[in-house]
């Protein structure tokens, strides 16, 4: 199993001076199990970029699952 497993659950209206943005609210799954912690852990995490990038990213990342998590996400905090 990869470490993260990635849905877009909602893609996020933007105001019109980012038009030609598409921004998403994201769920990230961190299959990584630790010994105090025996589940996943879910976090909410976004996503905005110019059009063609974010058609790419969500065929790429969505319902995917991977071993690598974008720079380009926002508001994930990974634990140490």
């Amino acid at each position: 199993m990869k470490r993260y497993s990635f849905n877009v659950v909602e893609q996020v209206v933007l105001q019109p001076d980012y038009q030609e943005y598409r921004a998403a609210r994201i769920e990230v799954t961190d299959n990584k199990l630790q010994d105090d912690n025996p589940f996943p852990e879910i976090y909410e995490a976004f996503v905005m970029l110019p059009e063609p990038f974010f058609s790419k990213f969500v065929e790429l990342f969505d319902l995917q699952e991977s071993d690598v998590m974008p720079k380009i996400i926002w508001n994930y905090k990974e634990k140490e």
